[in-house]
């Protein structure tokens, strides 16, 4: 198969988990990195009906979210040579099936969004300087110029399109409180994996999207993403937690691309 092209932000942690199921399923992929806000032109000529990335552009259709992207991958190993040999981002029980399914809709629908807006709630709306790099990272030299010209304008849409701001940031902070706590439960017996014996996308949604926070080494934005000092205090409370110490565990053995 030839390499499909994966469009994304640099920074965004949904994007980490689409680009960490495809290189697990050895999945080549051409990345092409986009700034927020000058992406929409990219994407009105793709006719998708949302405005997120990642998007995997596959012959004859793009594929949008992270989760879709995670189905097609899985797809490809199923239909493809050999497939007794293939990997799965599913548990190989089928009774597991359903658990990792619910496992990373809530991450996705829950603790991925909270952990976003609480970080851009502090970050864009009081520290901009320090993310802005971030988020033109990667990108053509052409399209870093554009927006380094539309950074107050790109900030202004980002904080009204996200809802950002302190009273949404601590709503999201607590939310999170509850969601760490969630996934420490699920870990409270020490296992390796949230559902059975393997890797599967369960535990690639968690990791990632929880990467910028917990910062592991292997993540490929560790020694760049730098926190305002609310966050800086808070994630140093939460150093000791099972699930940090998890996710840098997962990091450490799984994620070597």
């Amino acid at each position: 198969m030839k390499p499909v092209k994966l469009y994304e932000f640099a920074i965004s942690h949904f994007c980490e988990k689409a680009r960490w199921g495809l290189d697990y399923l050895n999945i080549a992929y051409q990345p092409i990195y986009l700034a927020p806000g000058l992406h929409l032109a990219k994407l009105r000529k793709m006719d998708l009906p949302k405005t997120s990335v990642p998007i995997l552009e596959v012959p004859g259709q793009f594929i949008q979210g992270s989760k879709a992207i995670l189905d097609w991958a899985d797809q490809q190993q199923c239909t493809g040579e050999r497939p007794e040999e293939k990997k799965s981002l599913l548990p190989e029980a089928n009774e597991l099936v359903e658990q990792c399914v619910n496992i990373e809709k809530r991450l996705d629908e829950v603790s991925g969004p909270h952990l976003r807006r609480y970080f851009y709630s502090e970050a864009l709306v009081n520290y901009p300087k320090m993310v802005f790099p971030l988020l033109k990272k990667n990108v053509s030299l052409v399209e870093k110029t554009l927006f380094t010209l539309a950074q107050p304008l790109i900030r202004h849409v980002m904080i009204k399109s996200m809802e950002l701001g302190p009273v949404k940031g601590r709503i999201s902070k607590d939310k999170l409180a509850v969601e760490l706590d969630w996934l420490d439960a699920l870990l409270a017996k020490g296992q390796p994996f949230l559902c059975g014996d393997q890797l599967t996308r369960a535990d690639i949604t968690a990791a990632s999207l929880y990467a910028p926070l917990v910062k592991p080494k292997e993540y490929s934005l560790s020694s760049e993403l730098r926190f305002p000092p609310t966050i800086a205090e808070l994630v140093q409370t939460w150093q000791n937690r099972p699930s940090f110490k998890w996710v840098s565990n997962l990091y450490r053995h799984y994620r070597m691309s």
